[in-house]
């Protein structure tokens, strides 16, 4: 009876967490207390049994256990009344779960802070990896470059991409490829040897639309495309 009210009660601080499980407790040590208030040694018995059968199946450390069932020994057989004794139990077990409880948070949170510093330190890297690949990609690939051809590149998600890319330089990556093909727009109209047109250098760097160019690329140099070509050929 006792292992199974001690696997239960177990269950329950497992499943749910320590607030359900002190409901529990109460319950079971105030049936003890009832039945043993005319029999004091019968009650310590009760609870050295509920202790033995409970510890085992608690997530309390192995290097508490001793320290706890010690503890308890000492105040079941120094409180007066069944009672106290298993007012004193409570206390004893919930204090340990607890400490067990912010033992476990804490040792989760330097696991959190640990991973977080490794990714940080491979933010810079594969930002870098990325610039340079944009910098080095032909003009084809660049054509055809999105953020999720990018991330399926670099084998990583879109959105680890982008907070990587925006970490190590302070914009989005986005911004990084409207970048380097504005860039290469200017490169080509400013080419006496480049002979196609506005639109041909548009559709060329990735815009589909000739307006959508002039704008992103006046709005980046201060300058028409159209003026950049004129200038540079005659």
């Amino acid at each position: 009876m006792v292992r199974t009210v001690a696997g239960h009660i177990a269950s329950v601080y497992r499943e749910h967490g320590l607030e359900p499980f002190q409901s529990e407790l109460d319950i079971i040590l105030e049936r003890i207390s009832e039945l043993s208030e005319n029999s004091l040694s019968d009650g310590d018995f009760k609870l050295y049994q509920l202790a033995q059968k409970l510890f085992p199946a608690l997530e309390i450390p192995e290097s508490h256990v001793d320290r706890c069932y010690k503890q308890l020994i000492e105040a079941i057989s120094q409180s007066k009344t069944a009672s106290e004794k298993c007012a004193q139990f409570r206390k004893i077990v919930l204090s340990y779960l607890a400490e067990a409880e912010a033992e476990a948070e804490a040792e989760a949170e330097a696991e959190a802070e640990a991973e977080a510093e490794a990714e940080a330190e491979k933010t810079p890297g594969l930002a870098v990896e990325v610039r340079t690949y944009l910098k080095n990609c032909s003009n084809d690939q660049l054509r055809a470059l999105n953020v999720d051809l990018l991330a399926d590149k670099f084998k990583v998600s879109r959105s680890y991409l982008s907070r990587c890319y925006h970490q190590k330089f302070d914009r989005t990556i986005q911004h990084g490829i409207t970048s380097e093909r504005l860039n290469r727009a200017f490169a080509m109209l400013s080419d006496r040897e480049y002979k196609h047109t506005v639109s041909q250098v548009a559709e060329r760097v990735g815009y589909q639309s000739v307006n959508k160019f002039r704008t992103a690329f006046k709005k980046c140099f201060g300058l028409t495309p159209g003026h950049i070509l004129q200038s540079h050929r005659y």
